[in-house]
């Protein structure tokens, strides 16, 4: 614990991010307890909790040595139960507080047909502090490998700490589903366009719940604004591949979980090295460099430009507006000012979106900006024609 003390006092930033970060990930450490169970030990139930709203119940009859126990499922984990019943979990939401009478019984008896297949249920027990907080977070396969946030961060603090490039966090974001954490190297920068810094960065993300995969990530960071956008050089690790049990409810022990997560950290440890070296970083800057020099029209329509960009990743037609927000702001920061539109411009204007009210605190939505500026920086020089060349205003009139 001293090293990982120690290891968070070397990285932290003046707004001690990752510490408090760290902190709200250790604060559930012991709480964690999870079950391998078949469906045939597990009854649904609803109760009524504060504001009369009625909270869905697992129950899970234990067995040789496991105490029964009940517990509500929070709303994420709600879902993944009605997805493995094969129900709707917006009509489950509803019937739940519409007809419970019928809607309980019914769920029992598809758990019935269900008995012989088993699921992994991720747990909060009870606190000292507080009864009745336990909390089923997680229903999942029974092949789910399970890569705890604390795990993670044990792996890869201390290797960032030796790391050249002098390392520290710039953001740690925590949520029920998701962890995501920012580093990045204040001695290797380097300017794609004058004026316009840029920082070498890493990411590191995994949910415990199902919610995504085990995530290192290198990033480049825009210093004018700590904007940060995903490179090419990236690892995706799925969380497959766990332990299955017999047909009987069993709970796991801290090594069981160690042990599943071990080759996967070990991956991590060695890629880390990988996306952290300055050549790895000089060739995504050397795309920024083409990016700057990528100049749009100078009668391009911002607006349509920005529905064009929203559109072509698939994103929320509202983000539309924040886009255009974002790339006014852009272009009044170092590096952008007086300068033309250009697919940097752009592609700052995206992961800036991120940065607007209170999505910075979102881990998904910063994920989200930091993939979208990956693709628009190697979108084909044909896409990209396309792409602009119908915000023109001859074009829109068209």
């Amino acid at each position: 614990m001293d090293e990982l003390l120690n290891n968070i006092r070397h990285l932290d930033n003046e707004h001690q991010a990752l510490g408090k970060g760290v902190v709200e990930v250790m604060k559930l450490e012991s709480r964690k307890e999870d079950y391998h169970t078949p469906f045939g030990a597990i009854n649904f139930s609803a109760v009524a909790r504060g504001n009369q709203t009625l909270t869905p119940v697992l129950t899970v009859e234990g067995n040789r040595g496991v105490p029964t126990f009940d517990r509500p499922l929070n709303d994420y984990a709600f879902a993944q139960f009605a997805e493995k019943l094969g129900v709707d979990i917006r009509t489950a939401r509803r019937l739940l507080q519409i007809v419970p009478e019928t809607f309980v019984p019914l769920m029992n008896s598809v758990l019935r047909t269900k008995e012989n297949e088993q699921c992994l249920l991720r747990t909060f027990s009870e606190s000292e502090r507080h009864r009745g907080d336990g909390l089923v977070r997680g229903v999942l396969s029974p092949k789910y490998k399970i890569v705890d946030n604390f795990d993670l961060l044990k792996s890869i603090l201390p290797s960032l700490c030796e790391l050249e490039g002098n390392w520290e966090a710039v953001k740690a974001n925590t949520s029920d589903t998701k962890l995501l954490v920012n580093f990045r190297a204040k001695n290797i920068v380097a300017e794609p366009a004058v004026g316009d810094t840029m920082a070498l960065g890493i990411q590191i993300s995994n949910s415990e719940v199902g919610s995504g995969s085990v995530g290192l990530e290198q990033l480049l960071f825009t210093l004018a604004c700590l904007n940060g956008m995903q490179s090419s050089n990236k690892l995706r690790k799925t969380h497959l591949g766990g332990a299955r049990t017999q047909d009987q409810v069993n709970i796991l022990s801290e090594t069981t979980r160690e042990k599943l997560a071990e080759a996967t950290l070990s991956e991590v440890q060695d890629n880390l090295k990988h996306f952290a070296r300055r050549s790895v970083f000089d060739e995504e800057i050397e795309k920024m460099r083409r990016a700057h020099s990528d100049i749009l029209p100078s009668n391009v329509d911002k607006a349509t430009l920005c529905d064009n960009v929203v559109k072509l990743l698939d994103h929320n037609k509202k983000d539309s507006a924040l886009l255009l927000e974002s790339l006014i702001k852009t272009q009044s920061q170092s590096g952008y000012i007086n300068q033309p539109l250009s697919r940097a411009t752009v592609i700052n204007g995206v992961t800036g979106i991120a940065n607007l009210g209170d999505r910075f605190s979102n881990p998904d939505v910063q994920q989200q900006a930091q993939v979208a500026g990956n693709k628009i920086l190697n979108l084909s020089a044909r896409a990209w024609h396309s792409l602009t060349q119908s915000a023109i205003p001859e074009a829109i009139m068209a």
